[in-house]
């Protein structure tokens, strides 16, 4: 066993944060996410009250080129939800999902928000992949926090031949 022991201020300024994180950090994923890691890039701005007659909100644009694979979509959330995105890769098959970051709040807003989401994967070969982007929303919204399926669809990373 290893133990240390310090009085050191600058010591327990570096560690503190660290137990903290070991202690508190737990990341809540749906069954079957397990090895899901956050996306590679992601980007979520809010743009004002969902408007529910808008076309475009929950439409999901899935593409490729040389080097990453770039999906988005605009997304209502409750107002007072911030989300987070998350990518599962399996071979060919790319899960990408979203979901509040506070899965169980104390309450929510009235009103719901248009968010416009942003994934980026990279580091994927060259080929064809398969996306599919789900969401779920915290425990206020729905009980069960069941995954919703958003779209799916085909995209070609690397050159075109």
């Amino acid at each position: 066993m290893i133990r240390y022991v310090t009085d050191s201020p600058i010591a327990l300024l570096v560690f503190a944060p660290l137990v903290g994180l070991v202690a508190c950090g737990t990341l809540e994923l749906p069954d079957g996410w397990e090895d899901a890691e956050p996306a590679s890039e992601f980007e979520s701005i809010e743009q004002g009250e969902a408007d529910y007659d808008d076309p475009e909100l929950g439409t999901v644009h899935i593409s490729g080129n040389v080097d990453r694979l770039e999906v988005s979509t605009l997304a209502s959330f409750p107002c007072s939800d911030s989300v987070e995105g998350f990518q599962l890769v399996d071979g060919t098959q790319v899960d990408l999902l979203i979901q509040p970051t506070d899965l169980h709040p104390d309450a929510v807003t009235g009103s719901d928000c248009a968010m416009d989401i942003d994934f980026a994967i990279l580091d994927l070969d060259e080929g064809t992949y398969r996306v599919s982007l789900y969401r779920r929303d915290n425990d206020q919204v729905d009980p069960d926090m069941a995954l919703q399926l958003m779209g799916e669809g085909d995209a070609i990373l690397g050159f075109a031949e």
